[in-house]
């Protein structure tokens, strides 16, 4: 059986386009980290590995990948993230560092977090408090900055850093221990210093079974880690139901 539903594959356009989809079909949607874009190495992956194949299964369905770009600040970004998520219905959301952060409030859905920032409302809070105080490290931070075309344009405004507390404080952690989650980690992850990445707080909330770190891993993942590391997760979280 099939159905018509309004959604784009190209959904960080902002897009709509009448799409064919299977009732049988899974869909994933992909949320970037921070500074980045829909299209960076993870998502091209996931659909040179997904995109026009059927999968080796009972059901043999086919998967469709969606991406999405959205906004710094986390109020702005929440709507363009909860748009996606109601026009796209994923079987899984797949996210890394601050998309894995942002993802939180969707509990519902099966999620796959690749060196989840889960205390990044926090710490960008911190920042914003910091900079509220003390104009001219506002300054060089925004100096520090070197926003590109296509990509997710950062900010040292306090009001918009200060947002992050906000969203933070609004995540439920009782609710987060019935989400379905599996998170990857990098031991060279760099953000663990800073206690924006740490495996022992995503532990607390969804289990030591729950996740995993990668020997030698920093904090990004090549398109060469998501074939060996991501996608054999990924048809297992799709899939173990069935």
């Amino acid at each position: 059986m099939q159905r018509i539903l309004s959604v784009a594959k190209d959904w960080q356009h902002g897009k709509t386009a009448q799409t064919l989809i299977s009732d049988d079909m899974k869909r994933i949607l992909y949320i970037h980290g921070m500074g980045g874009h829909g299209h960076d190495g993870i998502y091209k992956g996931l659909e040179r590995e997904f995109h026009g194949k059927t999968l080796f299964c009972a059901k043999r369905d086919m998967v469709e990948v969606y991406t999405i770009d959205y906004d710094f600040d986390p109020e702005i970004a929440q709507r363009q993230i909860s748009d996606a998520v109601n026009g796209i219905h994923p079987d899984l959301i797949v996210a890394i560092s601050l998309g894995a952060f942002h993802s939180l409030n969707f509990s519902d859905i099966p999620h796959l977090l690749i060196s989840p920032a889960l205390n990044a409302g926090n710490v960008i809070a911190a920042f914003g408090r910091e900079f509220e105080k003390n104009p001219f490290k506002r300054v060089l931070c925004e100096m520090s900055l070197h926003n590109e075309e296509g990509y997710q344009a950062l900010t040292a405004d306090p009001k918009i850093l200060k947002k992050y507390q906000l969203l933070a404080d609004s995540i439920d952690m009782e609710d987060l221990k019935g989400c379905p989650a599996y998170a990857i980690y990098g031991s060279e992850d760099s953000y663990m210093q800073m206690n924006v990445v740490n495996p022992e707080h995503f532990e607390k909330i969804f289990g030591s079974a729950n996740y995993e770190i990668i020997p030698g891993q920093d904090h990004n993942f090549s398109s060469y880690d998501v074939v060996k590391h991501i996608v054999p997760k990924i048809y297992e979280l799709l899939y173990e139901k069935e």
